[in-house]
């Protein structure tokens, strides 16, 4: 039996530009092509359930946004998001070996007293947010000022934290290069000869 993977990812290229959205699609597809049986649960943008086939993947656009919330920016309907997955997993009777999810929205799957082992990837804040509160700081405090300094300092360290960076391309804006096919499916490779036996562990109802 093949392994199989069910990401959470609140959205996807298809939908939002953006590095986290970049990720999740290019290891979709890379696990995909390893043999690896790939699902990804994402926010439906027109309030109707989709399903749908692209490169190997199944893809689940789910509705959850509140009636109330659906006019508002989206940052304020991803409160909703982890839970919403869950519950619609349990509900179309979604079973893998892993859950994988793309930033924190575990929540839901965390919660059931019986449930495939979460994986979390976190990411940071988008790169485009952060020259945002960059140039409204420098509005606020002038160009020269400590606190721009510290800012600068504080994203450096971040950054230099990391063990292995492998750019998207999607933050970057044509700065650095994305990673090709190769270097994903190695490190891809890499993970899933750690998994070993692995238990089809289904979403059970309580």
């Amino acid at each position: 039996m093949s392994l199989s993977v069910l990401t959470v990812a609140r959205t996807l290229p298809s939908a939002v530009v953006g590095g986290m959205e970049e990720v999740t699609w290019n290891l979709a597809k890379s696990l995909s092509r390893l043999g690896i049986r790939e699902t990804i649960l994402t926010t439906s943008f027109d309030s109707e359930a989709h399903v749908a086939r692209r490169d190997g993947v199944t893809i689940h656009e789910i509705p959850y946004v509140p009636r109330r919330l659906r006019d508002k920016p989206s940052y304020r309907w991803w409160p909703y998001f982890g839970a919403a997955a869950a519950l619609y997993a349990r509900e179309a009777g979604l079973s893998a070996d892993i859950v994988h999810s793309q930033s924190f929205y575990a929540n839901g799957f965390l919660a059931w007293r019986e449930h495939a082992p979460v994986v979390l990837t976190a990411h940071g804040t988008p790169m485009g947010d952060y020259q945002a509160s960059r140039d409204n700081l420098g509005k606020e405090v002038g160009r020269v000022h400590p606190r721009l300094a510290l800012q600068r300092i504080a994203f450096a360290l971040a950054t230099a934290r990391a063990r292995t960076q492998l750019h998207n391309g999607g933050d970057c804006h044509g700065r650095c290069p994305p990673p090709t096919d190769g270097d994903l499916r190695r490190e891809i490779s890499l993970a899933a000869q750690r998994i070993s036996r692995p238990r089809g562990t289904a979403f059970r109802k309580r």
